[in-house]
């Protein structure tokens, strides 16, 4: 029993220093990568919870419920979002459509009964100040309405280029546009997050 513990060396302090050092690099790799880190983070997840807000008022759509505003149901022709990057960059509309008269299925402007029902005005920058829509690509302007009409649902998109079977909407950094992720949905509903 003893020989064994003469045979074993230990550890020297060569080797202390060694492995401490290779601790301490990697620590300052990562380090100096988090502020990237955190952006990158920061961006994904203002992607993925207006994707998962695109759902929702999918489910909306095909659910069938009636919206109540101060107790009284009111019938809609859909269920949508909407943002207009010129007003704001950094808000888009979830919106009950409640106008019959008006022959369109996107969001019609103004106060509920002459306007469409805001849901929600939600903000892009919540929990990432740093982020904001940049761009939206597919449409004819500055601006998109993405409606889902019970009780399939169908998706209608306005204004959607001719050409055009899916509108994008490209989030980016404030503080660096490169970075960017995009949220695709085509014209059969389907929503997916690219890059």
């Amino acid at each position: 029993m003893n020989k064994i513990f003469k045979d074993n060396k230990g550890v020297t302090l060569v080797e202390v220093i060694v492995v401490i050092l290779i601790i301490t690099i990697f620590s300052g790799i990562m380090i100096s990568d988090f502020p990237r880190i955190r952006r990158q983070f920061a961006i994904s997840r203002t992607v993925y919870r207006f994707s998962q807000d695109v759902r929702r008022v999918q489910n909306l759509a095909l659910s069938g419920v009636f919206l109540e505003v101060d107790g009284i149901p009111v019938k809609t022709k859909g269920y949508g979002i909407y943002m207009n990057l010129v007003g704001n960059r950094k808000q888009y509309i979830i919106y009950a459509d409640t106008q019959y008269a008006d022959g369109k299925f996107s969001y019609t402007p103004g106060e509920y009964p002459y306007g469409d029902y805001i849901i929600e005005a939600a903000q892009v920058d919540t929990d990432s100040p740093d982020v904001s829509i940049d761009s939206l690509s597919g449409v004819g302007g500055s601006s998109v309405s993405i409606e889902f009409v019970p009780p399939n649902p169908t998706t209608v998109i306005t204004p959607l280029l001719s050409d055009k079977d899916r509108v994008e909407i490209i989030f980016a950094l404030d503080s660096d546009s490169t970075e960017t992720r995009v949220v695709s949905v085509n014209k059969l509903g389907l929503i997916q997050i690219i890059k």
